[in-house]
This record gives C-alpha cells, sequence and structure tokens, in this order.
C-alpha cells in the first residue's frame, strides 16, 4: 500500500487537499498485519509555504475491515452457489477461505451421522495445482484413526496444530498428500453433531485465535 500513502501524503503536504486521509496495512510487532486509518494534516509551516510539522492518528480498524471482507466472502458464494453444483461451490469456497488466512492448502470432509467416518470432499484449487496428487478421488477414513484430524470432531470446537511433526497422535499422511507445516481444523455443527471439517494448512505464520473464529464462520455459512 506504500505508493498510495505516499501520494495521499504528497498530495496534502503540496496544499492539494485539506487533510491527510488513508485506509492501508501495517506489520504490527507480533508480525501479523494490521489495518489502519491513518490521518493527519500540516500544522505548522516556514515562511514559503513548506511543511514542517504534521499532526495525525492511526486507528486500528482490523476488526472492521475483516467484518466487510467476510461478507463480501459470504455474499459471492451465495451468489455462486446460485448456478454452481456442490463440488463447485466446495472449491470456490475452500479457495475464497484459503486466500482469506493466507494458507496453500485447505480441504473439506463430511462426516457420517454415526460420528465414527468421514470422506474427504474438495481441496482447494491451490492445494491441488501446487501440492496435491489425489485431484478426484474421495478418501473415507475412519474418525478413530484419524489422529489429528479427528481433534476438532471429538472436541467439537476448532482445534489449531501449530507443529504438526512434533504431535505424538499423528497418523501419517495418505500418498499424494501435501506435506504439512501447521494447521487449523474447524468442525461445522448441526444440531449438536460435527456434519463437516474445514482445514486449512501452512499459512507462514501461527493461526490464532482470531482466525479460527474467521473460518468458523465462514465454514459454517
Amino acid at each position: 500500500d506504500r505508493a498510495g500513502v505516499f501520494e495521499a501524503l504528497q498530495a496534502h503536504l503540496d496544499g492539494k487537499t485539506p487533510i491527510y486521509e488513508t485506509e492501508h496495512r501495517l506489520r504490527s510487532k507480533s508480525g501479523d498485519w494490521i489495518w489502519v486509518l491513518d490521518r493527519g494534516c500540516v500544522t505548522e509551516r516556514d515562511r514559503e509555504g513548506r511543511p514542517l510539522r504534521v499532526c495525525g492518528m492511526l486507528l486500528d480498524i482490523t476488526a472492521k475491515k475483516l467484518a466487510e471482507e467476510m461478507t463480501k466472502i459470504q455474499l459471492r458464494l451465495i451468489e455462486f452457489a446460485a448456478e454452481h453444483g456442490l463440488e463447485e461451490v466446495l472449491k470456490r469456497a475452500l479457495d475464497e477461505i484459503s486466500a482469506f488466512v493466507q494458507s496453500p492448502i485447505a480441504f473439506f470432509d463430511f462426516v457420517a451421522p454415526d460420528q465414527k467416518t468421514a470422506s474427504l470432499q474438495q481441496w482447494s484449487a491451490s492445494t491441488i495445482e501446487s501440492f496435491c496428487g489425489v485431484e478426484g478421488e474421495v478418501l473415507h477414513y475412519s474418525i478413530e484413526r484419524a489422529g489429528v484430524w479427528a481433534d476438532c470432531v471429538q472436541a467439537k470446537e476448532p482445534v489449531i496444530h501449530k507443529h504438526y511433526h512434533a504431535l505424538p497422535h499423528k497418523k501419517g499422511l495418505p500418498e499424494g498428500h501435501p506435506e504439512l507445516i501447521r494447521a487449523l481444523l474447524v468442525p461445522v455443527l448441526r444440531k449438536g453433531s460435527v456434519v463437516a471439517v474445514l482445514g486449512v494448512g501452512n499459512k507462514p505464520g501461527f493461526y490464532t485465535e482470531a482466525d479460527a473464529r474467521r473460518v468458523s464462520y465462514l465454514a459454517d455459512a
């Protein structure tokens, strides 16, 4: 966003706008990107009119921007679902969600009513293109033997795995499965039972509770 910020600031310094105001992203101390409203104005100039001092403020508007983006994603998926089948809708949803939380891996499983078996229904496009060799296959597996995938089914709430390789109860990955570094697994519940699991993986940084809330909202929708 740097070029746009500098352009707006320069326009104000040149006297073309009464105040300087932009919305842009900043890297926080935690390493995450946040959105800010950046607003200010020149409060002092020299005799030649050159700006000497600017007074302004930064307001964190991350929650507002993310809420707006989630609403846009939900509306896009509703419109897309009106004219496409389940397989295409699932892939589109995974693509939207994986991009939203910066995850190159995303998948969607259906969980059987007996809560004992699950079937892998769809990968995101980025997973298929860059990592995965199992496109077109519906993989059925036992929840009991699924290892880390079963955690969110049993807990009935989102589960974050920061270091997949260090997990003692992992069962390994099927042939053709992309290498997994970290993951966020989110259950979709109906009437107290898990009906599906949406998983994302390999975000550049660690998944957060905020990520879990956002993916849960979109997965449920």
